[in-house]
């Protein structure tokens, strides 16, 4: 039997590997090479991400906007757990290029009202509870629950970059590494990591690694320290906290300062969760050498808050140099002025000058709005800014201007 397109591949540890060609999944057995079909899988839409969870001992298989469990005896019967499947007559699903410019229309629910947008990948976790690439967005199953479904809910919005992730896998010490890269991309691969603490909590601790990290690895050891953000608990190594934030490196170090360092946790009572959440990732990525997510790869309602954030707890290098140099690059004419009041009232030098220019240089576009707020509270620096706004466009020897 030859393979049309394959899609995902999958071991279940029982001599079986799980293939996802097409819209149908096919078994290998590893031991004869035998390949045969399970007919109950032929699906309109194609099947997108495929994961065997081994404390259940089930095969779970998912198209762009459900996730089902495949029983694999009797030719494959197809059990929906969450989200929507085409029906026999109905329409056929758009394609990815078509699905690319639909708006989102991901619901957290139970299994009979979830929604999704596009899911990616399915990555089940020993607690029972399964991840699930939607998107851009991380968020989870509890199939645990329910009659064979579960609660879907979002852990963190916008967590995943745009171009799509190609693999994830839990870390021994519990973080989520994410993997993007394609073809496309001259087979460049780019790792990012998701805090243990957004998608953890209530699950026990991770297993450690068989072989120890080197100590001068900065992710060599397990969560130990707890920061409660208005209420929620945050379990973060000590070492991501005190290499990139200055305020955390004094409250964590008896001595230094606060009247509650050496404390064995911190409280950031008036924090959004998801805020911290996403400057958390930031720092993770950083401590670990890798690449911050730009600013505008961010959630657009979550930009200023993080700024914001990152700021209070003095945080500086690759963060907030990802973070300064993403505020222009997601510049809209919407947004472009109240970005520059962000970048003024918080010392972004770059960000400011850069915003700066695409205010002049998009000046019929603009929403001036703000100017006013911007001229008081800046009189000396945008005074060049109010010129070239106001200032006509110049002739040109070619005709029109500029």
């Amino acid at each position: 039997m030859r393979f049309e397109v394959i899609h995902g591949l999958v071991a279940d540890g029982r001599g079986n590997l799980w293939v996802l060609d097409l819209g149908m999944v096919r078994r290998v057995d590893i031991t004869t090479c035998q390949v045969s079909s399970l007919p109950g899988t032929q699906r309109p839409e194609r099947w997108r991400a495929l994961a065997f969870d081994a404390t259940s001992g089930t095969l779970l298989a998912a198209t762009a906007r459900a996730v089902c469990r495949v029983h694999t005896e009797g030719g494959g019967i197809v059990e929906l757990l969450a989200g929507e499947l085409s029906q026999p007559g109905q329409a056929q699903p758009p394609s990815d290029d078509e699905d690319e410019q639909r708006p989102s229309n991901a619901i957290d629910g139970d299994c009979t009202t979830a929604r999704f947008a596009k899911i990616a990948l399915l990555l089940p976790l020993p607690s029972g509870r399964l991840l699930i690439a939607d998107g851009r967005d991380l968020r989870c199953l509890n199939a645990a629950t329910g009659g064979g479904g579960g609660a879907v809910r979002t852990l963190l919005r916008g967590c995943f970059l745009a171009k799509g992730a190609q693999h994830m896998a839990v870390l021994p010490y519990g973080d989520l590494g994410v993997l993007y890269g394609s073809v496309e991309d001259d087979c460049s691969l780019d790792l990012r990591l998701v805090p243990a603490a957004v998608f953890s909590a209530g699950a026990p601790s991770p297993r450690p690694a068989t072989a120890q990290p080197p100590l001068s690895d900065p992710l060599s050891t397990p969560p130990t320290f707890t920061v409660r953000v208005a209420g929620v608990p945050f379990s973060v190594r000590p070492s991501v906290l005190t290499t990139t934030s200055a305020y955390f490196a004094r409250l964590l170090a008896p001595g230094g300062g606060f009247a509650n360092s050496g404390a064995a946790e911190a409280a950031l009572p008036y924090t959004d969760p998801e805020t911290f959440a996403h400057l958390l990732q930031l720092m993770l990525c950083a401590c670990a050498r890798l690449p911050c997510i730009p600013a505008h790869h961010l959630p657009v309602h979550i930009r200023h808050p993080v700024i914001t954030l990152a700021q209070q707890l003095l945080i500086d290098g690759p963060v907030w140099e990802a973070l300064s140099a993403g505020l222009v690059q997601s510049a809209g004419p919407d947004t472009a002025l109240s970005d520059l009041l962000l970048a003024e009232a918080h010392g972004m030098a770059e960000a400011a000058k850069g915003l700066r220019v695409y205010v002049i240089e998009h000046r019929r576009s603009v929403d001036l709005g703000l100017l006013d707020e911007l001229v008081e509270r800046d009189p000396g620096g945008t005074v060049t800014l109010v010129k070239q706004l106001f200032r006509g466009p110049r002739p040109c020897p070619w005709g029109g201007g500029y």
